[in-house]
């Protein structure tokens, strides 16, 4: 953990077998390096709107459920949210699994650099209208 200065060289440039690397600038780069930790956090199902008229929501479970994330030792100890786009429940009469992308700090990583596939179903009730007599 620290801080680097690298001299970059022509040799650490990949290019195509038919161009050549004529100059490199800066020649110089400072990177900065801080040891990650790994955290295991809740995925939060975000909803906008109402279901349809005739439906009620019985219950929303996202698969998986959780995520195992990568941050930074100066994040210890703050709370770290990994959310979906909000699901639009008005859609609940033609849609109810959903695969929305995901919110999340831009110092975080997920444990193995890919970000999770996250699947939401929704569960939902229809709602019994009184019959009259």
């Amino acid at each position: 953990p620290g801080t680097q200065e690298i001299i970059l060289t022509q040799d650490m440039v990949k290019a195509p077998s038919n161009l050549s690397v004529a100059g490199i600038s800066p020649g110089r780069i400072k990177i900065t390096t801080s040891r990650l930790l790994r955290l295991t956090v809740p995925i939060e199902v975000l909803t906008e709107n109402n279901p349809p008229r005739e439906m009620s929501v019985k219950g929303i479970t996202a698969s998986p459920a959780e995520a195992q994330v990568l941050i930074p030792r100066r994040l210890r100890g703050k709370k770290i949210r990994v959310m979906t786009e909000p699901i639009d429940l008005s859609l609940l009469d033609v849609q109810s699994v959903f695969t929305p992308p995901l919110r999340y700090p831009p110092d975080i990583q997920f444990a193995g650099g890919k970000t999770p596939m996250v699947r939401v179903v929704v569960k939902t009730l229809k709602k019994t209208t009184p019959s009259r007599r």
